[in-house]
């Protein structure tokens, strides 16, 4: 891990952001205990994993909204610690910066595969899958170790996430989409096209 990184006081992390984004972040801070580095938030971020509270849910949105890469492997170690799929899903969802070092994202593989396959639930499903798009369009090198991998997944999981396509259909328009709107799949065909590659359906 990158010490520079963890050794970087929190304000100078906060100062990144633009003023719009800056305050409710420091709000969030002080609702933290306002850390003074980056490695006691870490430290933060994985007691609030282990007692699953409000904590865990600003942490997550400190670090989805900072964008910063060297958070990568802090939330494939917290997924190793997950206590539940929700956890799960939020750290898919925030993994919003990879790491340019491949063999980083490489080593943490496995440990995401086996969160995924061990909190499986319909929206586990869909955010690993689409965590799994950006790795493998950042690095497609990467898709065979995935592809070995293999995450089995029931049919009744593949039709709720269909139904969450449906539901997002009825109401999108051609100028309006919603925040929940998938982002890498602009529907339930691409989602499944690239999601068999990695996943059997049993």
């Amino acid at each position: 891990m990158n010490q520079n990184f963890f050794d970087m006081e929190v304000q100078g992390l906060l100062e990144q952001l633009d003023e719009t984004d800056k305050k409710p972040m420091e709000m969030y801070m002080r609702m933290i205990g306002n850390p003074n580095k980056v490695k006691e938030f870490c430290q933060i971020f994985f007691r609030s994993v282990e007692e699953n509270g409000s904590a865990f849910t600003i942490c997550m949105k400190i670090i989805e909204k900072t964008r910063r890469k060297e958070f990568f492997p802090v939330l494939m170690e917290a997924v190793q610690k997950a206590v539940n799929p929700i956890q799960v899903q939020s750290i898919f969802k925030s993994c919003n910066a990879l790491p340019d070092d491949m063999a980083i994202v490489k080593s943490f593989m496995k440990p995401f595969v086996e969160a995924m396959q061990n909190n499986m639930d319909t929206e586990v499903c869909y955010h690993g899958v689409c965590l799994m798009y950006r790795i493998v369009s950042k690095f497609p090198e990467i898709e065979e170790d995935l592809k070995s991998l293999q995450i089995y997944v029931n049919h009744e999981r593949i039709q709720n996430i269909s139904r969450r396509f449906d539901i997002l259909d009825k109401w999108q328009t051609a100028n309006h989409r919603g925040k929940n709107t998938p982002g890498y799949f602009m529907n339930e065909n691409d989602f499944l096209e690239f999601a068999l590659k990695f996943i059997r359906i049993k």
